[in-house]
């Protein structure tokens, strides 16, 4: 028996069964799966953009911890804020949110985000931008089947807006207000990658009074924590005022949990019917962010300067302007 709050619903034992997988850790197959998807990296050479420029005047990063009381009790949290050089507190600021944060403070990261945003804002090629970057929670259940000790699964690959609550109602008030950022959600970005891209879109989704614009490398629209609802989501309900860009690879993960490649053309196709503004580009590689070393500064461009996308070395690019 569901119960639902409002209603009681009879679930076939035979049903409810099937929701219950007996498999536990990694299948070999998927470990083949995640070696096959970090292929043809040398495809995608780091963009101009995404390096540090002579005269370009560099933004301050500050880093801190922080631990969640209301969502995620006890949780801790490591996070950066970046401030560019060109920020003035009388003008409100667009902000982006880096989810994993970690994956993009470096040279070495996926992509070297703040050197990114040094290069375009200097060049007014997008509107000052504050940013936050903000990783997993420390302690939490892992993930289902495979297991492990960390938060960034029930974060990042649920549905529902637990996360949005967290970001929205927790870490930005206490991470940013200090800063005067745009109320604009089309001024706002989130920016996740893999389970973190599925839970850039939930945000949005239950949020989006707040963010606009999402950005989803190799997003984990799959049976995780419930991913694999977005195309029926996306078609069965009224549009909401999003602007997305998303990526995946053709030789992405096809694990236990489902086929990421599919599961990408299928959220597209959602958005393709409800008529989102949205940028969709399949690239050679797979399950990795370090595409976005490439990608990341025309996919800013994109979302917030209207600039047409139009990369190299990938497969299908497709768009759908209203």
């Amino acid at each position: 028996m569901f119960n639902s709050g409002l209603i009681e619903i009879s679930i076939p034992k035979s049903i409810y069964d099937l929701y219950n997988s007996g498999a536990v850790g990694q299948d070999p197959r998927d470990r083949v799966s995640y070696q096959r998807s970090r292929n043809n990296l040398e495809l995608y050479p780091v963009h101009t953009d995404a390096v540090k420029q002579t005269g370009v005047s560099e933004g301050k990063l500050l880093k801190g911890t922080f631990k969640s009381s209301l969502v995620y009790p006890g949780v801790s949290y490591e996070y950066a804020v970046y401030v560019p050089a060109q920020y003035d507190e009388s003008k409100p600021a667009n902000l982006i949110v880096f989810q994993d944060g970690d994956s993009y403070l470096s040279a070495e990261a996926d992509v070297d985000a703040p050197t990114v945003l040094d290069n375009l804002i200097a060049k007014e090629d997008i509107p000052v931008t504050i940013a936050l970057f903000v990783g997993p929670g420390d302690i939490g259940p892992g993930l289902p089947i495979y297991g492990g000790s960390g938060n960034r699964s029930i974060e990042y690959d649920s549905v529902d807006d637990l996360y949005a609550k967290f970001l929205i109602d927790e870490l930005i008030p206490a991470t940013l207000s200090n800063y005067r950022l745009s109320k604009n959600p089309a001024d706002n970005c989130i920016y996740g990658i893999s389970s973190s891209g599925n839970s850039a879109l939930a945000v949005a989704w239950h949020r989006n009074d707040r963010f606009g614009c999402v950005i989803s490398c190799t997003g984990s629209f799959t049976n995780i924590r419930g991913g694999h609802i977005w195309p029926f989501a996306i078609r069965s309900h009224d549009k909401k005022q999003m602007k997305i860009f998303m990526t995946v690879g053709e030789i992405d993960l096809d694990i236990i949990f489902g086929d990421w490649l599919t599961a990408n053309r299928d959220v597209r196709k959602a958005l393709d019917y409800k008529g989102y503004d949205y940028m969709y580009v399949e690239h050679k590689s797979g399950h990795t962010g370090k595409v976005m070393r490439q990608l990341l500064p025309d996919a800013l461009r994109w979302m917030w300067s209207d600039v047409e996308f139009n990369p190299e070395n990938c497969l299908v690019i497709s768009s759908e302007n209203p």
